[in-house]
C-alpha cells in the first residue's frame, strides 16, 4: 500500500496518527485490524524525502546495511540484492553512493527498504 498526495495534503500527519505519534480529534485507525501500537514497526516503512543513503557505503554494502537493519538473514540479503539487480538493472553495485547520478541514488534508497512493507509513505 502507498499513501500518496500533493504537497501539504496531510500525509505526514496522516502517517504520524497512523503511528500513533499524533492524537486524533476523533475516530479511530485499526493498521491491519488492530490499534497502530500493537504493529510491529517492521511492518511499517517510511521513505522521506530526503535520500537516507551513506555516501562512503557501496550500493551492495547499502542493501547488506538495510537489510540486517530489518532483521533479514544474510542467505535472504543476498537473494534479494541478486534479484533486485536483475529487475531493475542497476549495474555495477560495487560504485561507492558518492559516484552515483541523482537518479541511481534514488533508484536504490527506493529499494533500501528491501524487506516486505505492506505500508508506505512517500513525499515524492
Amino acid at each position: 500500500y502507498a499513501l500518496l498526495g500533493s504537497s501539504g495534503s496531510g500525509k505526514t500527519t496522516a502517517l504520524s496518527c497512523i503511528l500513533g505519534l499524533r492524537d486524533l480529534d476523533e475516530g479511530e485507525i485499526k493498521v491491519f485490524g488492530v490499534d497502530p501500537s500493537e504493529v510491529s514497526g517492521q511492518k511499517i516503512g517510511f521513505m522521506p524525502q530526503d535520500l537516507c543513503l551513506y555516501e562512503y557505503l557501496t550500493a551492495v554494502e547499502t542493501l547488506k546495511y538495510f537489510g540486517q537493519i530489518y532483521g533479514m538473514d544474510s542467505n535472504t540479503i543476498e537473494e534479494s540484492i541478486h534479484f533486485l539487480i536483475k529487475l531493475l538493472n542497476l549495474g555495477d553495485v560495487t560504485n561507492v553512493v558518492s559516484t552515483l547520478s541523482g537518479g541511481q541514488k534514488r533508484r536504490y534508497d527506493d529499494i533500501s527498504f528491501g524487506h516486505p512493507i505492506p505500508v508506505l509513505e512517500t513525499n515524492k
